[in-house]
């Protein structure tokens, strides 16, 4: 019985180094297809990502406005809810940059229709902190919340910029107008981003 276990498990290691091995090429081209696969999965664009950021961004602005005491302990889960939807809108348009090509989809999209999803995402989030900035109690403890939608809102733009070319200076030229305002809330990355 043990001889013919060991007959079993020897012709198994037979076959296994007898069969084929996998190319580099072969390899590569498995890994591409499986982010290509996952990507389709998933159903990423440029204009999706954009589509859902906007969504939950109309949906935590309101809230935002609506607060009747503006003040640390109120703003804070909103801004969080906010840098959150940011966070991930700029890492699923990472993902489309890591696969390594931008879709169909993406290229043929409208950079003018891109610049204006952008634009009004950036200009509806200006105008509500400027509106925070004047009904808040603690107006110190908005800095650093500010700051945090800052840094995110930065990462979208520096993501919807690697992906479409040229459609950050379309956004700039749409948002000269709040440019002060964003100044004047110490957005100072997203003005950078946007060369403003």
């Amino acid at each position: 019985m043990m001889i013919f276990s060991k007959a079993i498990c020897l012709l198994s290691i037979f076959s296994i180094a007898a069969s084929k091995p996998i190319s580099t090429s072969q390899a590569r081209s498995n890994d591409v297809a499986f982010i290509e696969n996952r990507r389709a999965e998933l159903n990423i664009t440029v204009g999706s990502i954009l589509n859902t950021l906007q969504d939950q961004v109309n949906t935590i602005l309101p809230q935002i406005q609506n607060l009747d005491n503006a003040n640390a302990k109120t703003l804070s889960p909103l801004i969080g809810d906010l840098t959150e939807a940011l966070d991930n809108a700029a890492a699923d348009l990472s993902r489309i940059h890591a696969s390594g090509k931008v879709d169909g989809k993406a290229k043929r999209q409208s950079n003018d229709s891109t610049a204006n999803l952008i634009a009004t995402i950036v200009r509806d989030i200006t105008l509500t902190l400027d509106n925070v900035v004047v009904t808040a109690n603690e107006l110190p403890v908005v800095g650093p919340l500010f700051n945090r939608v800052d840094k995110s809102l930065n990462r979208v733009l520096f993501g919807v910029g690697s992906l479409v070319q040229g459609v950050l200076k379309l956004v700039a030229n749409l948002l000269l107008n709040v440019a002060g305002i964003l100044g004047s809330l110490g957005l100072g990355l997203t003005l950078g981003a946007l060369g403003l």
